[in-house]
């Protein structure tokens, strides 16, 4: 074991024994809940899509989720297979156990991929869609189901995801009269 992951175990360990209660399991356990398969973000985006004025926001949103799950769940985690903290130490884990890989938090990339469309989208969902990608990304590491560097490399995969989408979105609206007629025309967002 190195040492990163030694230390990063101990910061676990001290979340586990100082911090963890049963108001704290209620409040994290609701963002943890939400995000499951990126639930509360594949829900916006197909509001989005079904309103004229967001459609192409929701475009970009369901593209980046597809991205991010490509890229972070079927990708970076099958190549990485890093074990979860609890595979490797006792842990009480008072939600269900993850059967994936740790490394990044698929939680954190969908939030964090969904929040960074959605401030694109419009500026004012900034502040509430990043609230939510942060305190997801908390719950994590406050159930012990994360290392901390895995929701580092959540974040990264999730902005990344993002921005390849909204690059995508912006070829395709170069390329061709996707965006111009029927169903996308007019419209907000980054595509």
């Amino acid at each position: 074991m190195g040492a990163i992951t030694s230390f990063e175990l101990s910061v676990l360990h001290f979340i586990e024994n100082n911090l963890q209660n049963p108001v704290l399991n209620i409040f994290f356990g609701i963002f943890s809940m939400i995000s499951e398969y990126g639930a509360i973000w594949i829900l916006l985006a197909i509001f989005l899509l079904f309103s004229k004025k967001y459609r192409k926001g929701g475009f970009a949103l369901a593209l980046a989720l597809i991205f991010c799950f490509i890229f972070t769940n079927l990708f970076l985690k099958n190549i990485i297979a890093r074990p979860r903290p609890f595979s490797l130490e006792e842990f009480n884990i008072v939600i269900p156990k993850p059967s994936d890989f740790s490394f990044p938090s698929g939680h954190t990339a969908t939030s964090f991929c969904g929040a960074l469309i959605l401030a694109k989208t419009n500026s004012k969902w900034a502040i509430p869609a990043y609230a939510v990608a942060v305190l997801t990304a908390i719950s994590r590491i406050y159930f012990t189901v994360h290392f901390p560097t895995d929701i580092l490399g959540g974040i990264i995969s999730g902005t990344l995801a993002s921005i390849f989408a909204l690059f995508v979105c912006k070829k395709i609206k170069k390329k061709s009269n996707f965006f111009n007629n029927g169903f996308f025309s007019g419209g907000r967002g980054k595509c």
